[in-house]
């Protein structure tokens, strides 16, 4: 309960704790909160100064990752660091992008499937590992100039309407599953208790976590696979339609009148 105050403030990913708090996936927004605040600084200086501090960010932020010898799994402690690295390659990116030459479509087209199995690989190969963890940002970089052009096959697949929608759900997706993880945790302890009964295992493959099962059978918990991917499409459809929606349309009019309300220069 002390981690609520920080959790509101957006720091308790600043190094404060020792552990991810209460709501361990909002690691992510704490880091990205500071790590806008910073860009936004830079955008107040001249265009040389902001190039140099990007460039600066990145340098940064890859050295301490590097020096913590965790790899890009730096959350509570070096997270912002994390955050620089990855955020400002992408500045680079979009820079990249945005500057006059560009690669013809159709050769960026032809590149999708070779970078999307290239993505693929690197994500099992690089799991894990902390010195090739460090890569991932330029790699995902690479996948993202890409499909910017949206070229290719995998394009015209990705604007199916039900991956749009994936794609709009995600980031309450990513805000609701760690709570439905614990629901099903709770549930399935007092189920447990009613049935007088095992329903868990340790898992084979990491000691400190557990596996649905019925007679130590894990296959019983990968059959709960979709039941559980479907509650989450659910609960995220509606967080989405009913908070992160209204949330965004509430600060975005807040910083329209902000700006009506300034003096001209």
């Amino acid at each position: 309960m002390s981690s609520i105050i920080p959790n509101l403030l957006m720091v308790q990913s600043l190094g404060l704790y020792t552990t991810d708090t209460w709501k361990y996936p909002a690691w992510s927004i704490s880091v990205e909160f500071w790590t806008y605040l910073v860009f936004a600084a830079l955008c107040c200086t001249g265009r040389r100064s902001q190039l140099v501090g990007s460039a600066a960010c990145v340098v940064v932020g890859c050295a301490v990752v590097v020096l913590a010898g965790k790899g890009m799994t730096v959350t509570h402690d070096f997270g912002f660091f994390r955050g620089l690295f990855g955020f400002f390659t992408g500045y680079f990116a979009y820079r990249l992008w945005s500057a006059r030459f560009r690669i013809p479509p159709r050769w960026l087209g032809r590149c999708e499937l070779p970078i999307l199995v290239g993505v693929v690989l690197f994500i099992v190969y690089a799991g894990g590992n902390a010195w090739l963890e460090i890569w991932g940002p330029l790699v995902f970089a690479a996948a993202v100039l890409v499909f910017a052009g949206e070229g290719g096959a995998v394009s015209r697949i990705l604007r199916a309407r039900p991956i749009g929608l994936l794609g709009a759900w995600s980031y309450s997706i990513y805000m609701v599953h760690a709570g439905i993880i614990t629901l099903a945790i709770y549930l399935t302890v007092a189920a447990e208790r009613v049935l007088h009964t095992q329903l868990r295992m340790s898992d084979p493959l990491y000691s400190d976590t557990w596996l649905i099962s019925i007679a130590h059978n894990a296959y019983v918990g990968d059959a709960l696979y979709p039941i559980y991917l479907a509650v989450i499409f659910a609960v995220s459809s509606l967080t989405y339609r009913w908070i992160e929606r209204p949330g965004r349309a509430f600060f975005n009019a807040a910083a329209i009148r902000w700006r009506a309300v300034q003096p001209a220069e």
